[in-house]
């Protein structure tokens, strides 16, 4: 009569929290335009990333004065930092510019063990975020994925809107029109916006249209493409009900593939896997392929895959009393963990190409405890927020066509 009854269970003893490096970031070196973007868009990357602890200002040496020249490591050495960034960008005579960043291991010598470089005629934010990338993946062993978007659907006021926002929370933009109501949003193999929309009270359709349209006459409430953006997910209404439909990405031909009444927002892993939410009657469970692998009683929403470097991660939300909380599991469902818990609900994730960060909407999480769209290490960690804006269907992917910088490693 009461039906499932869930339980939330904790370790009487809790799991030390990871230790992050601390790394320092040289002040910048003059007040050009392209150095202030420097240096106001790395160091805040490399602390969202979670990897690192940024030397704050405060405790900056004194002796530390920034020059051309080499830094002084051993006033650094002083300050328990275990790397030090050095960002720099220099005019050419010709107006190109050369935008670069060098890494010190502070346990080494004095030389730069590793130094990436850009020459372009307009540095832009992008720019800027492929040289974090490049520095993270010194530090870390795999590049990080700041050159990289999101988007998201907006109800207000009885409009539904299409947004992408890039990684740092920067440049929201609305990228649907006025009178297009949006059910869903992703990138698709060119990069471009593609998103499900209806006009006049139409069908759900795809705008802009693709060349070939072999799916049934039915609405679409949700896409999604694999990491390759080879392969293409839909979920398309068939009769009183709502299907996945998967294929190539040029939907030259498409075969449906969930055996669920309803199935929604469909996601793909790394290796290809395809996970949606799937429901039959009043009960809701996350379905990779066609097997369940979320708990049999637990409202759930909104799967995401992320290929984090200890292996891949399925995280999706589910309802927790009355509040919405993040869980965390392997890719078949197992070793499940809460990743967010506490105040507020957390909603529609999506993880970061790199997968090691998990971006969310949250009624108010963490200290912060303001709305808005925050990001957190998929392994657990202070959750931090990017920006005020709220939403659902959230969707991450890289930045396509991105030249990487010329690199020297020593």
């Amino acid at each position: 009569m009461l039906g499932p009854l869930v339980v939330e269970a904790t370790r009487a003893q809790s799991t030390p929290a990871r230790v992050r490096p601390l790394i320092a970031v040289e002040p910048s070196l003059d007040a050009s335009v392209h150095d202030v973007m420097l240096h106001a868009v790395v160091p805040r990357d490399l602390e969202l990333s979670g990897e690192f602890r940024l030397l704050p200002s405060p405790s900056m040496p004194s002796g530390a004065v920034t020059s051309e020249r080499a830094p002084d490591l051993d006033v650094w050495r002083g300050t328990g930092s275990e790397a030090l960034v050095r960002l720099r960008a220099t005019t050419l005579k010709g107006g190109e510019t050369v935008i670069a960043g060098s890494v010190f291991l502070l346990q080494q010598d004095d030389n730069p063990v590793f130094t990436a470089s850009f020459v372009r005629r307009n540095p832009t934010r992008l720019t800027a975020h492929l040289l974090t990338d490049a520095l993270i993946g010194v530090l870390t062993g795999r590049p990080g994925s700041f050159a990289s978007h999101l988007t998201f659907t907006q109800s207000r006021g009885g409009a539904r809107r299409a947004f992408t926002i890039d990684a740092d929370g920067h440049g929201l933009r609305v990228a649907s029109g006025e009178y297009e109501l949006v059910s869903a949003s992703a990138f698709d193999p060119r990069d471009r916006l593609l998103f499900a929309a209806s006009v006049r009270h139409g069908r759900y359709e795809l705008h802009p249209s693709p060349a070939r349209t072999p799916f049934p006459n039915g609405s679409i409430y949700g896409i999604a493409f694999d990491p390759s953006r080879s392969k293409v997910a839909l979920a398309l209404a068939v009769g009183k009900g709502v299907g996945i439909f998967e294929g190539p990405s040029d939907f030259s031909t498409l075969r449906r593939v969930s055996r669920n009444e309803l199935a929604l927002h469909p996601s793909y892993s790394a290796s290809g896997q395809l996970a949606y939410v799937g429901v039959d009657g009043n009960r809701s469970r996350i379905y990779v392929g066609t097997r369940p692998v979320s708990p049999l009683g637990l409202r759930v929403g909104t799967p995401t895959f992320c290929d984090h470097p200890n292996g891949l991660r399925l995280v999706y939300a589910a309802d927790v009393g009355r509040r919405t909380h993040l869980i965390v599991a392997d890719e078949s469902g197992r070793t499940r963990r809460w990743l967010t818990r506490g105040r507020g609900d957390q909603t529609d994730p999506a993880c970061s190409p790199d997968g090691r960060l998990v971006a969310f909407f949250s009624s108010g999480y963490g200290r912060d405890g303001r709305p808005g769209l925050y990001l957190m290490p998929v392994e657990g960690g202070e959750p931090r927020r990017i920006s005020s804006a709220m939403g659902d269907t959230l969707r991450w992917a890289s930045i396509l066509g991105a030249e990487p910088p010329a690199v020297r490693v020593d």
